[in-house]
């Protein structure tokens, strides 16, 4: 019996709010945005919020943006991800 494929839960292009979290330093926000707008380039104010932790320590960042594709969307968590600065990104 042949298996199917699985199904995309997303249907693109779509709507995505990106998150990164990292400790709360002075760059840090400017830091997250211009990893993600290297493959979203046109990301209005609007679309960026900050938020520090209860004591300070750390901020997450989430950037609202349109991906097109599924490979995309990887593409923005896998350099999210691996940059040394940014402790989780969701």
């Amino acid at each position: 019996m042949k298996e199917a494929a699985p199904k995309e839960l997303l249907k693109f292009p779509t709507k995505l709010a990106i998150k990164a979290m990292g400790y709360n330093i002075y760059d840090f926000d400017a830091h997250v945005v211009q990893i993600v707008r290297q493959f979203v380039p046109d990301i209005p104010e609007s679309d960026i919020s900050s938020r520090e932790s209860r004591q300070g320590k750390y901020l997450a960042v989430t950037v609202k943006v349109t991906v097109k594709t599924r490979e995309q969307a990887d593409d923005i968590y896998r350099a999210l991800s691996s940059d040394e600065r940014i402790l989780m990104a969701i």
